[in-house]
């Protein structure tokens, strides 16, 4: 086993050993309490046998169960005010009385809800409560504008819904940015110079991104119900979800990963500057990537794609990219034996 490829083992291993860590660790602890009693009611109906529990529950709980299946949330449940302020009306049966405010940062909780028939706007008001002990009911279509799940993950993901144009045309715009200053410089792009990195990771980071993006396509057009359950109760954890998103959250893991061994590859095939400009095409060829199949799926035609890509990238790495060989004479990596492409010396 050569020096390279432990190396490359070792941050494989440490990196996989992290990424299970991570998922063993509990989640950061709500303000109130992790589980609350629909929770536990849900766990008993999917643990024991449904009908038997369900015919215990009180019309209450039956009712607060309904709740929490539709809106994937309850009593109990924690929220983080994004807004800079919202007002709650501190009695639902007088809304002209005076008003309260919570505001940006704050946690809350939710205390409550119900429904008014005669609401035209939104018949769900929730009542909450701050740390402030500020309490009062609002309508549930502007809650949930104004808060976030208070949990690491869903906050991430709210951040990352909310400026993704942002953060999309940053990395292709990077990623032009390094091809420009290659172009400048008389060079091709880094990735594609295989006589310094003849390493699989990156096509195996693309090809995991299409796969990502594909799943990731496929829950939010046929199953969006679960990944609005994911938002309001994540987990990086794969063994404790459902398969659709164990999938994904095990192939979003792979991609950190990958990600960090074709780091660690570029860094050790080229000079630092060299590595920087590398790394910014890799981001902006995920990046395409990811927004060709995760548009594509939704219209189906991301499923035709995505086998070709994966067969096409395995191909093009087997036909160009693969160095089994070292010339002789100049220690240039060389598809076969024969004549030295750079040198012309004869490799038998």
């Amino acid at each position: 086993m050569n020096k390279t490829f432990a190396h490359q083992f070792m941050l494989l291993f440490m990196s996989l050993l992290v990424a299970v860590s991570s998922c063993t660790q509990p989640t950061r602890p709500v303000a109130t309490t992790s589980l609350n009693d629909t929770d536990t009611i849900i766990a008993k109906v999917m643990s024991d046998s449904g009908e038997a529990v369900i015919s215990r529950l009180s019309a209450k709980q039956i009712d607060s169960l309904n709740f929490r299946i539709i809106h994937h949330y309850s009593e109990n449940f924690n929220f983080m005010v994004k807004a800079d302020s919202m007002m709650l009306v501190p009695m639902l049966e007088d809304l002209e009385i005076d008003t309260q405010y919570i505001y940006r940062d704050e946690v809350i909780v939710v205390a409550n809800h119900t429904v008014v028939h005669g609401d035209s706007i939104d018949s769900v008001w929730v009542k909450v409560a701050s740390d402030r002990l500020a309490m009062g009911w609002i309508r549930e279509k502007d809650l949930l504008k104004g808060v976030v799940p208070d949990d690491t993950i869903s906050i991430m993901i709210d951040t990352m819904s909310n400026s993704r144009v942002i953060w999309m045309i940053g990395l292709l715009g990077l990623g032009v940015v390094a091809f420009l200053v290659q172009k400048g410089r008389r060079r091709k792009l880094l990735l594609l110079q295989h006589d310094q990195m003849d390493s699989f990771y990156p096509l195996l980071f693309l090809i995991l991104i299409s796969l990502m993006a594909t799943v990731y396509a496929t829950i939010q057009n046929f199953m969006p119900w679960y990944w609005q359950e994911f938002y309001y109760h994540p987990s990086p954890n794969p063994a404790v979800l459902p398969l659709n998103l164990a999938v994904l959250v095990t192939i979003v893991w792979a991609v950190i990963i990958v990600f960090l061994a074709t780091i660690d590859e570029i860094h050790h095939c080229f000079a630092f500057s060299d590595s920087v400009y590398c790394t910014l095409e890799l981001l902006a060829f995920g990046m395409l990537v990811y927004l060709v199949f995760s548009w594509t799926t939704l219209i189906y035609i991301g499923y035709l794609l995505l086998p070709l890509f994966i067969f096409g990238s395995i191909y093009y790495y087997v036909k160009y990219v693969r160095c089994r060989y070292k010339c002789g004479h100049c220690g240039k990596r060389i598809h076969s034996k024969g004549k030295c492409p750079y040198c012309g010396s004869e490799n038998k």
